[in-house]
Parts: structure tokens; C-alpha cells; sequence
């Protein structure tokens, strides 16, 4: 089959690079329980030299976390019990109290299920620089403390459940969530529970503190830019404050996102994971062979891969995205019973059970001066394979 798709793929890409919308790219497709095409074209890097893209190369996910993550490890939660999707938030974020709006009405409690699908009326995202501005060398303990008071009570854009917004701290919520019931940081548990039973042995959070396996190297990401306000508590935290500083260097194994960077020291719920294409191919056969050894039941995957009830209109499942209106990614030609989600970086994921296709496509489009762009090549690298099927 990969024959009837490839050249139209590889045409896309390279494309893609001499408009200098990305540097490089591995794109790998999935067919029910293998990989029917894996390809790597371009370069990794580009600034201060010019590297090859292989096929071995670890991709910053950006945004894609949130789903083979965090939103994996709050699945497991809900399987053993220990979370369900109509608890309140306060449950476990005390501070996290019903909003008041300045006419008096309160809104109802958040709850995990709004989280999940985005629709918690939090805002998109928060500024790094002014969590830090009364404290900027507060420990990187305290950055998060301070990001969970700024959660806790910033002003909500619509009450929970009645409307969508994509927002980065949805899902750093649901990481400070796990974090407090399993008593382990994020990363060592989505380690031992998710990536360790898919056998994703090359994908991790903070891969620049791992060693990593035999050919696997970092696609950087943006410059380094000298006005940063801090040094990262990522690197604080990890006692290597030393790389700060080099103008000439890239985020290299050190996550891009900003809030990840700076205030979650490198683990963080809404980015950091590092993964390559193989390693994504696993998550998704495993997908459509629930059956097989994995983090979960088939049952609890099909709670995950369901709109939920009364959530029908936003089009998001839980953790992943199906109809939104950030699900262009996913192309026209695929099935109503897709499963896909995209990084800021320049990665995305669409899986779609109905054909059991997958389409993994990893570019850092933001190395190394955050200019490439990805939209209209995702939507015609999906559409060139799932055509076919």
C-alpha cells in the first residue's frame, strides 16, 4: 500500500523544506500492527551546523504530550478507580474554588471530564515572566506553587462545561492532579505506567539528563534567546545552570514550551515528552489491539477515544481531539472515528480506528528562529495516505 502513497508524501515534504517551512521531517504511517512506511527527509538542524534527519531522531511533542502523556496516565487513574471523570476538581485542588464573575453569580465546580476536553473556561495559557516577576530566582518548587495559585484563581473565560477553549493549563492541572494521587512527578510515573509497558524505551521526558539508546539524537528546536528572564528551573533543577547563556545554542533536549521550561522544570502536563516516530507507532498499535499487554483496558481506551455525553458539541475526546476546530490535521479523508492532536513544534498524530491507519508526522518547524509552518502540510500528508485506505 505504501507504494500508492509514498511518492505523493515524499513530494509534500520536500516541498515543505525548499519553502523553507521546516528544516526536516520523519513521517511514519501505521497499518493495523506495523509500520508500513518510515521516512526521514531534510536535516534536524540547520543552526550552527547543518545535521541530518534520521529516522533514530527524538522530537520535542509540544502540545502532542497532553495526549500519549498526561491524558494516558489520567486513563490509567480511571481504571483503577482512583479518578473519575465527574469528580469535582476541588477534590484534589482545594484551592481551585468555584468562580464568581463580577455579577455576583458563581459558576459550578470545575471537573476533571471539563479539563480533559478543554472546556473548564481556564485561559489558554499564562505568562512565565509574570509568575516570576516578584519572584524571579523563586526554586523551581516554588514556580510551581506559584503556577497553582495563578490556576487556582485566574479569571475564567466561560463557566465549566459551556464552552471550548484549548488551553495548556487544563492539562498542567490534570499533572498536578496525578502528581498528588500517585506521589510521584509526572514523568516517573507516565514512565512506569505507559511508556515502559508500550515498550517506548526512546521516549522520556528531559532527555538531555537520560542516556539515551544506541543512534538516537535531539532535533533542536528555537535559539536561545539571551533576554530569558531566568535561568530555566529545568536546569536549575538538574544542577547544569552551566549550558544557560550560549547565544549560539538551541533548546536541545530541552523543552521549548515556556511554562514547561521555566515553571515545571521540564515535566510538565501541557509538553515535554520526547518521543521518535517508532516509538509513537507502538502507542498506536497498541490502540487499535487494545487486547494486548498495555497501560489499560480496551474498555477504559474506548472511555478515552468517546466524546463524552453532554460534551458533544466541542468535538473533543478525552485528551485527544476529533472535530474541533484545531483538528485540521486529520485531513478529509478519514473516518468518523478519528483520533488525532498536534504540538507547536511542529508534530502530529492521527489515528483512525475505523481503518486502523495511523499517520505520525514529527518536523521541528520552530528551529531554528520559530518561522516554519506546518498546518497546510499536515492536512496534505494525511490526505495523500489515508486516501488510500
Amino acid at each position: 500500500m505504501a507504494q500508492q502513497y509514498a511518492a505523493n508524501v515524499d513530494s509534500l515534504i520536500y516541498n515543505a523544506i525548499a519553502e523553507s517551512k521546516i528544516p526536516g521531517a520523519v513521517v511514519c504511517v501505521v497499518e493495523n500492527d506495523h509500520i508500513s512506511y518510515l521516512h526521514a527527509y531534510g536535516n534536524r538542524q540547520v543552526f550552527p551546523d547543518t545535521l541530518p534527519m534520521t529516522v533514530l531522531t527524538q522530537f520535542d511533542l509540544a502540545s502532542l504530550s497532553k495526549c500519549v502523556g498526561t491524558g494516558m496516565a489520567m486513563m490509567t487513574l480511571i481504571e483503577k478507580g482512583l479518578v473519575d471523570l465527574n469528580d469535582p476538581i476541588t477534590k484534589y485542588l482545594p484551592n481551585y474554588q468555584p468562580y464568581v464573575y463580577a455579577d455576583g453569580t458563581m459558576d459550578r465546580e470545575q471537573k476533571i471530564v471539563d479539563f480533559l476536553t478543554h472546556t473548564s473556561g481556564m485561559p489558554a495559557y499564562a505568562s512565565y515572566t509574570e509568575l516570576l516577576k516578584d519572584e524571579p530566582s523563586a526554586s523551581p518548587a516554588r514556580r510551581k506553587e506559584l503556577l497553582l495559585m495563578h490556576m487556582g484563581n485566574v479569571k475564567r473565560l466561560a463557566p465549566a462545561g459551556t464552552d471550548f477553549c484549548y488551553s495548556c493549563l487544563n492539562f498542567i492541572t490534570i499533572q498536578y492532579v496525578i502528581e498528588k494521587l500517585t506521589g510521584l512527578s509526572l514523568n516517573e510515573y507516565v514512565e512506569k505506567e505507559v511508556f515502559r509497558k508500550l515498550d517506548m524505551s526512546n521516549t522520556c521526558y528531559y532527555p538531555i539528563g537520560s542516556k539515551p539508546s544506541k543512534g538516537i539524537v535531539v532535533a533542536p528546536t528555537e535559539k536561545i534567546s539571551m533576554m530569558e528572564v531566568a535561568v530555566p528551573s529545568i536546569l536549575l533543577l538538574n544542577g547544569d545552570a552551566k549550558r544557560w547563556g550560549n547565544q549560539r545554542e538551541c533548546y536541545e533536549g530541552i523543552v521549548h514550551d515556556p511554562l514547561a521550561r521555566e515553571i515545571n522544570a521540564g515535566v510538565s502536563g501541557n509538553a515535554s515528552v520526547f518521543s521518535t516516530a517508532a516509538d509513537l507507532a507502538k502507542m498506536a498499535v497498541w490502540m487499535f489491539h487494545p487486547e494486548k499487554k498495555g497501560p489499560f483496558s480496551a474498555a477504559t481506551l474506548q472511555l478515552m477515544l468517546t466524546v463524552p455525553e453532554g460534551y458533544e458539541s466541542f468535538g473533543r475526546l478525552l485528551a485527544w481531539d476529533r472535530s474541533s476546530d484545531y483538528s485540521g490535521c486529520k485531513g478529509n479523508e478519514t473516518s468518523n472515528l478519528v483520533a488525532c492532536h498536534t504540538g507547536y513544534t511542529g508534530t502530529s498524530m492521527v489515528i483512525d480506528m475505523k481503518k486502523k491507519v495511523a499517520v505520525i508526522l514529527l518536523t521541528n518547524r520552530a528551529h531554528p528562529d520559530d518561522k516554519g509552518g506546518v498546518g497546510i502540510l499536515r492536512k496534505a500528508v494525511a490526505d495523500a495516505v489515508f486516501s488510500n485506505f
